[in-house]
């Protein structure tokens, strides 16, 4: 085999395995459904759980407008947001804050929240392809509350077994036709 069909061989089977990719990325937004429950709570693929086992934080709110609720006076509270899969935060809205929170996420990036609503967190370094990103409040500052809705996310493909395999198939077919002619 040439270099110039190995190149072909390679472009092609990366071609597919990309195509096989874009068809697997599904967006996703957590309202929080419409029952007032403690954590571990999970939906469409995101599950929110309690790093610190004291951290007061649930689900609440009235009628179906349910929400991630926190407040504190003097206890630390600690809730890490896991992805069945690696995703991307793309934003979330703040709906009621006090004292200071922060994100951190998987990468290492930290977010400090300045103020209630919509934060877009999608074009910010860190971001992406995380495996889970953490809602804080150190109490420094007692009576934090926060409240988190419309989480939404990306979540990043993984390459498929099946998308590798036919561009491989498809690379390997180029080049026996090649070496034919």
């Amino acid at each position: 085999m040439t270099s110039a069909t190995a190149r072909n061989v390679v472009a092609i089977s990366v071609f597919f395995g990309i195509l096989s990719l874009a068809s697997a990325a599904h967006a996703v937004v957590i309202e929080f459904g419409s029952t007032i429950q403690n954590l571990p709570y999970a939906e469409d693929g995101l599950s929110f759980t309690k790093v610190l086992a004291n951290s007061p934080m649930s689900v609440t709110g009235f009628g179906t407008d349910m929400a991630l609720i926190a407040g504190t006076n003097f206890t630390p509270i600690h809730v890490r947001a896991t992805g069945v899969t690696p995703f991307n935060l793309d934003t979330l809205d703040v709906e009621g804050l006090a004292r200071p929170w922060r994100l951190e996420s998987s990468s290492g990036a930290v977010f400090n929240i300045p103020s209630t609503g919509t934060i877009n967190l999608a074009a910010q370094p860190g971001w992406q392809s995380i495996n889970y990103f953490d809602i804080i409040h150190n109490p420094a500052e007692p009576n934090g509350t926060i409240t988190v809705d419309n989480v939404a996310v990306t979540f990043v493909p993984e390459p498929t077994f099946a998308g590798a395999a036919t561009g491989l198939v498809l690379a390997l077919l180029a080049w026996r036709r090649r070496r034919l002619v």
